[in-house]
């Protein structure tokens, strides 16, 4: 009986201990270490080693959306919950993807007043900095440590006061098509290189003050040229080709060198002249049926080498005659110069009453010709010849080239007076 109650008090106190055993074993370990480490002074500690297909995270504390450190095996990278904040550098071997809209400097501000750089490292080189001047409040770049220029907040270069390269190239990247440099949005004016016509464009009118040498052909497109002033001054260049053109200041007269000597081109700036000396080719001497007593004759004036008619008469009353000059348009005609008329001529005397001289014309139609300064003609000194030069033709007379008009010379003179008549030239444009 006693041997059979110590057995039942073994049997219950196994069973106790088994029970205090299981009590406080260890339950069973979700670790990611190995179970019977209680130590691990390895330097590689592996995290839930699962089958290399699954997520793997971190949490810290029990907020799990906000406190875990996760790997995600998808896209093969860790994973912040929240954010992160680097009290020393930080350094990427890779590139830096941002998936922000924005990315922020000095978000702190603790660098308040002080410039911001974004700097591109070049080793022995000089590096290449963006940066941000808080004094100026505008962007700035530096290429290999040189000069910072200031960029506008636009995205447009502000201002541009130099560069170090000998070349600035537009079209880099060589697409086909016309390439242009815009001065202004408004303005709009433009320097264009037509790729069509292989040439450059100017948008407006431009201005050279220095010379200008060509290499090739002068082409204005079937315009004519104005305003344009050639070779010009008071003595001959030196050394000229042949076809050269020169104006002489001194003469008021384009020459063309011929390949052996300067020729004049016309007798008068900006034309041609037809040149009459009495007596006159094509004239014929007229009288109007009253007061035509008189003489009419022709000399030379050796003092003045003008050949020249001379009307005097013996009567007391004015008497006159008429001389009549039939002249051939020219071919090349185009218009009458400004001052198409020199006409040299001299009287006894002052006075209208005694001796004078009028001057008319007829157009190819045999209409008369509005002209201005052509009549009362006298000498302004007694006896001195004048050579005329302000009369006008006035009107839309009719002078088809190679047509024929007339010209009337009217000599009037009283007794011991007398008037004369010298050379006459007809200026006219081609």
């Amino acid at each position: 009986m006693k041997t059979l109650r110590m057995k039942n008090m073994l049997v219950a106190c196994t069973a106790l201990t088994m029970s205090l055993v299981m009590a406080v074993a260890p339950a069973a370990h979700a670790a990611t270490s190995d179970p019977d480490d209680l130590v691990n002074t390895e330097s590689l500690f592996t995290i839930a080693p699962g089958d290399g297909a699954e997520d793997i995270e971190l949490q810290f504390g029990t907020d799990a959306a906000d406190h875990i450190l996760m790997y995600n095996y998808a896209n093969d990278r860790f994973e912040f919950g929240n954010d992160v904040y680097i009290n020393g550098g930080l350094e990427v071997q890779d590139n830096i993807d941002q998936d922000g809209n924005t990315f922020t400097l000095d978000a702190d501000n603790t660098g308040a007043g002080a410039n911001v750089d974004i700097v591109a490292e070049q080793g022995t080189d000089n590096d290449g900095t963006l940066r941000y001047n808080a004094t100026t409040n505008e962007w700035e770049i530096s290429n290999d440590g040189g000069t910072y220029y200031a960029v506008s907040t636009s995205n447009d270069i502000d201002s541009l006061t130099g560069v170090d390269s000998n070349t600035f190239t537009l079209d880099q990247d060589d697409t086909t098509g016309d390439v242009t440099l815009q001065f202004g949005t408004t303005l709009a004016e433009s320097l264009t290189w037509d790729a069509v016509n292989n040439r450059f464009v100017l948008s407006d009118d431009l201005l050279l003050e220095g010379g200008l040498t060509l290499q090739d052909d002068l082409d204005f497109g079937g315009n004519e040229a104005l305003n344009m002033l050639l070779h010009q001054g008071t003595s001959f260049p030196a050394a000229p080709s042949e076809g050269q053109t020169f104006y002489r200041t001194d003469e008021d007269t384009m020459y063309i060198y011929d390949g052996t000597q300067w020729v004049a081109m016309a007798d008068a700036p900006g034309g041609l002249s037809i040149f009459l000396a009495p007596l006159y080719p094509h004239t014929t001497y007229h009288n109007d049926g009253s007061n035509n007593v008189g003489r009419l004759s022709y000399d030379f004036d050796s003092a003045n080498v003008e050949n020249y008619y001379r009307w005097q008469t013996r009567k007391t009353a004015m008497q006159d005659y008429d001389v009549k000059v039939r002249v051939q348009v020219p071919e090349d005609f185009s218009a009458w110069d400004t001052n198409p008329i020199e006409f040299k001529y001299r009287t006894n005397t002052v006075n209208t009453a005694d001796n004078v001289i009028d001057f008319s014309m007829q157009d190819t139609t045999d209409s008369a010709v509005t002209m201005t300064n052509n009549t009362g003609l006298v000498s302004s000194t007694a006896g001195q010849w004048v050579e005329s030069t302000n009369m006008t033709i006035g009107g839309t007379p009719t002078f088809n080239p190679g047509d024929w008009f007339t010209v009337t010379i009217k000599l009037s003179a009283t007794q011991n007076d007398w008037a004369d008549a010298g050379s006459l030239v007809l200026n006219y444009l081609r």
